[in-house]
């Protein structure tokens, strides 16, 4: 989120909004927590069920803060800005639009019932290979996350892997036209959520999503060995890989052994066989592995390195 200025959100945050104090500051990136603030942030105040956070306002220029999204009025404070806008959460998706139409380096999108947070730590490590990595910090992958996640992205990155979660309807869709993923991987379909979203398949349809926003030309990794996802073909325009451990997976994990609660494997994708050891722990962290190894092993990255800003 370099060299965004107050304008420019306005702008992003629709036409009905507003703002009082001066409009060519500059903002470093997005932040929803008031502990958290670093020099430069525009803070966005979540109103909660207990707590709103527009209260916390003073506090964060404080600390720092740049300026601030409020939907409930207020004044300049010291010259600082104060965004005025209907609806602080779809500003701040707005905002993080805004980040993503910035970037200009590929980005990997990681959803699943579970493995995310794993799968992402082993596409990073295999691309930090190559490539400077941004990944998802913690666990900000959700309707909120995402956008603080894309505004932490500098133009140092060469690329970035963005962890992204769902727990109801629709949630998927907002998240994946925001980020607009060049590739995207999904771990699994599972229970979880399905108090939410009733069946398996209904999970499926949402996590599809992730499609949501792609360019033609993209990628959709699936796990082959799950019941659901070896069924499905990614939408047009859009190529469908498969990985896992089955025999009609492109990416395929043969001869599994443990050896020390460590799996082992030879990875296979056409004639190709390369014998491959685990680091951490678990057999089902083969079909994690799979996820990365493709990209790091056997296909070269289909996007050029960017050039810097």
């Amino acid at each position: 989120m370099e060299h965004i200025t107050v304008n420019e959100i306005v702008t992003a945050t629709g036409r009905t909004a507003a703002w009082r104090g001066t409009g060519d500051v500059e903002v470093s990136r997005l932040s929803i927590d008031s502990r958290d603030i670093e020099g430069g942030d525009l803070f966005v105040p979540l109103i909660g069920e207990k707590v709103d956070a527009h209260r916390f306002i003073p506090q964060v220029f404080e600390k720092g803060a740049a300026a601030t999204l409020t939907s409930r009025g207020g004044e300049t404070d010291g010259g600082h800005p104060w965004i005025l806008v209907d609806d602080t959460v779809k500003a701040l998706q707005a905002v993080g639009s805004l980040c993503r139409d910035r970037l200009t380096i590929p980005l990997v999108g990681v959803t699943g019932s579970v493995g995310k947070t794993t799968t992402r730590e082993m596409i990073s490590a295999a691309l930090s290979a190559g490539f400077r990595v941004f990944k998802t910090p913690k666990n900000n992958n959700g309707q909120l996350g995402v956008p603080v996640t894309l505004s932490k992205i500098t133009g140092d990155d060469e690329i970035a892997v963005i962890e992204m979660g769902m727990s109801m309807p629709g949630e998927m869709e907002v998240i994946a036209r925001i980020a607009r993923v060049d590739t995207a991987v999904i771990t699994n379909v599972g229970v979880t959520h399905i108090e939410n979203l009733g069946t398996r398949e209904n999970i499926l349809r949402e996590k599809l999503n992730i499609q949501e926003g792609m360019k033609e030309g993209g990628t959709l990794l699936l796990n082959g060995d799950n019941d659901l996802l070896k069924t499905v073909t990614a939408r047009p325009g859009i190529r469908t890989l498969f990985f896992g451990t089955g025999g009609g997976n492109d990416y395929r994990a043969e001869d599994v052994r443990m050896e020390d609660g460590f799996a082992s494997f030879t990875a296979v994708h056409n004639e190709t066989r390369v014998p491959v050891s685990l680091n951490v722990m678990g057999e089902h962290n083969v079909s994690n592995a799979w996820r990365p190894w493709r990209w790091r092993s056997f296909t070269a990255f289909p996007w050029r390195r960017p050039r810097k800003r």
